[in-house]
């Protein structure tokens, strides 16, 4: 809101004069106070003849601090305004006495009287100031009762952006440091970034982001990636909006190196990046930086159009992108694109070949179809040969592999005969490994671990280590089972059935020992847990 300096700009004489006559009408009313009031304005105007502007600040201080706050509200205010007029007039009349006069305002305004006035007519007391053109204390005032606004919009009026950007540092009300930078930056870029520096984390760079998206020249766009840096890399902020705008500036300024480093900071997985990569992209493409167009071609793995349009302008690049992917078989189609478009494009045989060196996904069979037919064999004598060289060693340790795995074969086949002639003695002493009694009052099991259990045992052991459903399918087989040994009639087909189901239980049951077999090795580490979870 603009400053209304108008109504101060009449003839302060006049304005003394109704002051005077307001006095007269409010020191009516009590008779014992009218001599004094009468002797008040007879000195008042004795001083005011003589211009004696001095004695009469003195002399008003001194009828102001005989007034009752409570009471003379009206006559505090009168004194207060007339004082501060009177001051500021003697600090800008002489140059010698400015600082005394300046020194003695300063002890004026911080009288508790002054300030609560002040709050109560802040207005008024600034529009005197500013009639003044007191650029000073009208900073000083606004500062003490932190009215920066008004003081905001007065510089910004005159055109005065320093002293406006002054005001801006002292006071810690973020809201008008984003509704007036964008004013500021544009006729101090430098110094309004510093001071966004400098506040730090106490400023949100989105709220700011208006402020910079006005800049238009050169200079104004070198602070405002000074500040984007500091607030990325510093203050690490994620915001998309703030990531991409940097993008746009290193891309329009055509600072490529800054572009990838930050690219290349970022990473390379798309869940971590903070900036919109297709945004990205398209921007690249459109102002023609061909390294970052094929650095974010390999980030959404559009790896076939990432080394195409790299071998459009660096061949070394292309290279690199096809070395990049862990599947084999996708390098090799890269390394493939390369190595048919050097050859027809070139047509030179030896730096074709030189990609056998470098890749080792390619041989030289991969190569030939690329060439013309009416090309010499003595060209490729050399790397044929050392191919066919390496053919015969892989021939070889292959051979060697097929021998050592017919040898291996030959031992398994001697050891599953010896297993089919072994055999176990039982006596009538051996007792059950899980229950402890005697092996033969029951059926039981025999494994070639020497382990014996009675079947009912072996199956109790072996129900603890299956999974529940595993369980439960045993269980509904022995049902089934029994369900049909129970049937009075038997024909073939139950009895057939009888026979599968006690075949399927055995081969369940018997399966291997459940004291050293896969099963117990699998449940050790259960054990364990079930005890920690007791603890």
């Amino acid at each position: 809101m603009a400053l209304n300096f108008e109504q101060f700009n009449s003839n302060l004489v006049t304005q003394r004069e109704i002051s005077s006559q307001t006095l007269r009408k409010t020191q009516r009313g009590k008779s014992n106070h009218v001599q004094i009031r009468e002797n008040f304005e007879e000195n008042v105007l004795k001083l005011m003849e003589n211009n004696e502007n001095l004695s009469l600040i003195y002399y008003l201080k001194n009828r102001l601090n005989q007034l009752n706050p409570l009471v003379e509200k009206t006559q505090i205010t009168l004194l207060i305004v007339w004082l501060v007029d009177l001051y500021l007039t003697e600090i800008n009349r002489s140059s010698k006495t400015s600082l005394k006069r300046q020194k003695e305002f300063d002890e004026f305004v911080r009288n508790p009287i002054f300030l609560k006035c002040l709050k109560e007519n802040r207005k008024l007391i600034y529009n005197i100031v500013a009639s003044h053109g007191d650029d000073y204390n009208l900073t000083t005032l606004t500062t003490m009762n932190e009215d920066y606004e008004d003081v905001l919009n007065h510089y910004l009026k005159n055109n005065e952006y320093r002293e406006a950007l002054d005001v801006l540092k002292i006071q810690n009300n973020t809201d008008l440091i984003y509704s007036y930078a964008a004013i500021i930056i544009e006729e101090l870029p430098k110094e309004t970034v510093q001071m966004f520096i400098e506040r730090g984390r106490r400023l949100n760079p989105v709220k700011l982001l208006p402020a910079l998206l006005c800049i238009k020249r050169e200079k104004h766009h070198i602070e405002v990636v000074k500040y984007l840096e500091f607030v990325i890399y510093s203050l690490s902020v994620d915001d998309q909006s703030i990531h991409n705008y940097l993008i746009q500036l290193y891309a329009k300024n055509g600072d490529s190196e800054k572009l990838m480093s930050y690219f290349e900071t970022q990473g390379k997985d798309i869940s971590m990046i903070h900036y919109d990569i297709h945004y990205a992209l398209r921007l690249c493409k459109q102002l023609q930086i061909k390294e970052a167009c094929v650095f974010l071609l390999t980030i959404l793995q559009f790896w076939q159009q990432a080394v195409e349009f790299a071998l459009t302008f660096n061949l070394k690049l292309a290279q690199k992108v096809a070395s990049q992917p862990h599947d084999k078989n996708l390098k090799r189609k890269l390394w493939l694109i390369i190595a048919e478009r050097e050859i027809k494009t070139n047509e030179n045989i030896e730096e074709a070949l030189e990609l056998l060196k470098i890749c080792d996904v390619l041989k030289i069979e991969d190569l030939l179809p690329f060439f013309s037919d009416f090309q010499k064999i003595d060209q490729f004598r050399d790397v044929v040969c050392k191919s066919l060289k390496e053919y015969n060693e892989t021939i070889q340790e292959q051979k060697k592999e097929m021998e050592e795995c017919a040898e291996a074969s030959k031992n398994v086949m001697k050891s599953l005969k010896g297993f089919k002639n072994r055999s176990i003695a039982v006596s009538g002493e051996d007792n059950c490994s899980s229950c402890g009694t005697f092996l033969l009052r029951k059926p039981f099991y025999l494994f070639p671990c020497s382990h014996k259990f009675h079947a009912d045992c072996l199956e109790m052991n072996l129900i603890e280590l299956l999974t529940p459903d595993e369980t439960l399918k045993l269980r509904n087989m022995k049902e089934k089972l029994n369900s049909l040994l129970n049937q009075s009639t038997k024909n073939q087909e139950n009895i057939s059935e009888c026979d599968r189901l006690k075949k399927y239980i055995e081969n369940i049951v018997g399966a291997e020992c459940t004291m050293c077999g896969s099963l117990m090795i699998e449940q050790i580490d259960k054990n364990f847990q079930n005890y920690n979870e007791e603890w």
